[in-house]
């Protein structure tokens, strides 16, 4: 039987993909920045809602999810919801 590796990137871009409607819009990308690595997840407007979640759990859950996979590597993953559609008076 052979076992398939994933990145924590990868990890959580397949369980997104799960998710959505809209699968072949999602992706994701990796940055490194002063407390870890930052996963940000990109996807079609219509299917945001799904991936926050009543009262943000989902997301939450995901970013547990990166949590526990980066423990293991001993490292800080975190992942964030890009939202492009958004102009910056709106994210305020």
């Amino acid at each position: 039987m052979s076992v398939k590796f994933l990145s924590q990137r990868q990890a959580i871009e397949g369980i997104v993909k799960q998710m959505v409607a809209n699968e072949s819009d999602v992706k994701t990308t990796e940055e490194l920045d002063e407390l870890g690595v930052k996963i940000c997840l990109y996807c079609n407007q219509e299917d945001a809602a799904k991936i926050i979640g009543k009262e943000g759990q989902t997301i939450n859950a995901l970013r547990r999810i990166a949590s526990v996979m980066g423990a293991k590597v001993k490292a800080r993953f975190t992942v964030f919801l890009v939202e492009p559609w958004r102009t910056d008076e709106q994210n305020k």
